[in-house]
Parts: C-alpha cells; sequence; structure tokens
C-alpha cells in the first residue's frame, strides 16, 4: 500500500511540474504568434494554443509585465501583434533581449521547480540568443537591421546610397546602383528611390540587397511623391481604387504582402458551400500590373469585385497564358 501511495505522489509531483512548464511553453507560443506579420485575432490565438478567453487574457497581462508591449488594431477584427518602436520613429523592431530582461526571464524559469530536460534547454536557448554571438538563422535578419538603419539615416540626411550587389529578377544582373532615397514603403521591405543612372523614380526590395553605403552627395533630384502600393508596385502617378473578395488564405497571403493591408480589410460571410472565413479588401493601387499578379498567383481564391478594368486586365492576361 505504501508502495502504491508513493508512486501516486511521485505522479502528482511530476504533473505539478509539467502545469508550469506548459504554461512557459505557452507564453513562448503566443510571443512567436505575435510577432508575425498582422497580428492575430483572440479567436485565432485561442484556437493556435488551445487556450480559452480568460488563460488568453492572462497571458497578454503577463507579456506586458515581463516586458512585452502588445498592442491591438482598431478593428473590425481586433488583431492583436507586439509593438515596438523603433529610435527616430524609423517604424517597428522587434529587438533581441536586454540583460534585464534575460535576467528576469531567468528567474522566472528558476521558479518553475527542480531542473527538468525542458527547463534545461529553454535557458540555454535564453543564454544563446542574448548573451553569445547571433545564431546563423539570425544572420540574414541582421544584414537587413544594418541595410535599414543605413537607407533610414541617408533619407533623414537628404544623401545618395549605393545599393551593394543588387539582385535584379528583370535584368538578371547583380550589381552596385546609385540612387537618391525617397522613403522606406511596404513595412520597410521596399525603398522608393530617384535612380542617378537614369534619373527616373524606381523601387528596389530590401532583401535583394548586398548591403548599403551612404555617399557624401547630396540629393538633388526632385520628389515626385509616388510610392509603391501594397503589392509593391508605383507604374503611374495616378492612384484607383480596386475591391477584392478574398478568402481566409488570401488573406493571410495579402497580409504577407503589407501587414498595413488589415485595415483596409473586413470580414464577411464565406460564399456558400465554402469553409472558412472570407475578406472584402476595398484598396488603391498603382496600375493593374501588381495587384494583376496577386489574383492570377491565387485564381480560387480572388474575386475581383471592381473595377470591371481590372477584371479585363486579367482575363487578357489569362488569354495570352502559355502552357
Amino acid at each position: 500500500m505504501s508502495h502504491k501511495n508513493k508512486k501516486i505522489s511521485q505522479q502528482e509531483e511530476d504533473e505539478t511540474v509539467d502545469i508550469p512548464q506548459q504554461k512557459i511553453l505557452g507564453l513562448l507560443k503566443l510571443i512567436r504568434l505575435l510577432k508575425e506579420p498582422g497580428g492575430h485575432t483572440m479567436s485565432q490565438l485561442m484556437d493556435r494554443l488551445d487556450k480559452k478567453l480568460r488563460t488568453m487574457q492572462r497571458y497578454l497581462k503577463l507579456l506586458e509585465e515581463v516586458g512585452y508591449p502588445v498592442d491591438k488594431t482598431s478593428g473590425p477584427p481586433v488583431r492583436y501583434f507586439l509593438f515596438e518602436p523603433a529610435p527616430e520613429g524609423r517604424g517597428i523592431r522587434h529587438e533581441p533581449l536586454t540583460t534585464a530582461e534575460s535576467d528576469l526571464l531567468a528567474l522566472r524559469l528558476a521558479d518553475l521547480g527542480p531542473p527538468t530536460p525542458v527547463l534545461t534547454s529553454l535557458r540555454q536557448k535564453l543564454q544563446l540568443s542574448t548573451l553569445l554571438v547571433p545564431q546563423p538563422h539570425e544572420l540574414h535578419g541582421l544584414r537587413l537591421s544594418t541595410i535599414l538603419d543605413t537607407l533610414a539615416l541617408a533619407i533623414s540626411l537628404r544623401r545618395r546610397v549605393r545599393l551593394l550587389a543588387y539582385q535584379s529578377t528583370n535584368s538578371g544582373t547583380v550589381r552596385d546602383r546609385d540612387v537618391e532615397p525617397l522613403a522606406l514603403a511596404n513595412n520597410y521591405t521596399q525603398l522608393a528611390t530617384n535612380d542617378v543612372e537614369s534619373g527616373q523614380f524606381r523601387t528596389y526590395n530590401l532583401n535583394r540587397m548586398g548591403g548599403a553605403e551612404l555617399l557624401d552627395a547630396p540629393c538633388t533630384l526632385p520628389d515626385s511623391g509616388r510610392r509603391p502600393d501594397i503589392f509593391g508596385m508605383a507604374a503611374t502617378d495616378e492612384w484607383q481604387p480596386v475591391e477584392l473578395l478574398l478568402t481566409d488564405r488570401a488573406y493571410q497571403l495579402l497580409l504577407r504582402e503589407s501587414a498595413s493591408a488589415a485595415a483596409d480589410c473586413h470580414q464577411v460571410p464565406a460564399a456558400e458551400g465554402e469553409a472558412g472565413q472570407a475578406y472584402h479588401y476595398r484598396g488603391r493601387v498603382h496600375g493593374f500590373d501588381g495587384v494583376g499578379r496577386f489574383v492570377l498567383g491565387l485564381p480560387t481564391e480572388v474575386k475581383v469585385v471592381a473595377p470591371e478594368e481590372l477584371t479585363n486586365f486579367v482575363r487578357n492576361k489569362v488569354a495570352l497564358a502559355r502552357w
């Protein structure tokens, strides 16, 4: 009998240790979800983490207490995300943990009970991400961060910049390009410029830049005020209104194009016979090339509502297709 009681006691102790472990793992998963472009609704967070509303509210409050500012959109639907204003108004930036933040999390982990493989792994990852050199998967983000800082400085000083080893998908070349930077667009993924060589307005994607070098020459070309739309295009100065009906998957992919598109979408009932959610997008574009590419890439998940010219543009592209 005593052996049986001892076995039950050991089982209860294991379950007691497991509860806080599951809590800290849930918080880490929540942080990852809140960092994804566009954020998530409360129902999506509850579904992904398999938690009740009251538990999710406690998790969000705890994140605030340990230094993760959780923000939300005005909706509907209301979407939650992690917000960190970068220095000098450069936009949203998710910085590594500071030493103080790392120490606080380490103390919380120490309160979870005796060492276990899960706790040991978490402590090691915490130390690696804050005290040692960047891990390989972080190097790409650090390179983009350095490029972004250089471009932001060039814009503020009105100085020319050299884009190093830029990979052009149109010409298939890789070469340096001297530009006059005008603005960062589409959640800091694109740079609007005046190209020095041609004197024309052009946009460049940050992920195709090998680097950026600040030059001594000042910007002299006039700024037309043109900026790329959320699909990365700026073929004309004119804005044209468009309306699209999106499935949930198409909506998520649209947010990857530009997280700010969430403000131009609202949830609508799904079409009869279709499962999931649907969204109505109402926005503006510079020509139909960018939005047309988006529609053609998701032919069964995006419906053009307006204008008729966009519908004809897509149909003409399909008619010219070579299979």
